[in-house]
């Protein structure tokens, strides 16, 4: 993803998550930029996901009611320090 829009949910598409991932409560949230680890404004697990090396499964991580700059950012386990991923994400009014 790189565009979202405002009041819609911000749908992320994975792969490459294995099931260590799932099995430690891996995550998937949206931060500001430059925020810490722990400062997510939604966030969804990824016990759920179909999602492998080889295969896509998307995953909605959750819906702003802000326009702005924000990122998606995938985490191996429950904790804050096994991050997998970081893909920038700009919310927008209206998608055009």
């Amino acid at each position: 993803i790189r565009y979202a829009q405002k009041g819609q949910p911000i749908v992320a598409k994975l792969s490459g998550i294995t099931q260590t991932m799932k099995n430690k409560n891996g995550w998937v949230g949206i931060f500001e930029p430059g925020a810490n680890n722990h400062s997510y404004k939604s966030y969804q697990y990824l016990t759920n996901l179909k999602a492998s090396s080889s295969y896509y499964d998307s995953v909605e991580v959750g819906v702003l009611q802000e326009s702005g700059k924000f990122e998606v950012r995938v985490f191996g386990d429950i904790s804050y320090n096994w991050k997998v991923a970081e893909v920038p994400v700009t919310v927008v009014s209206e998608l055009t």
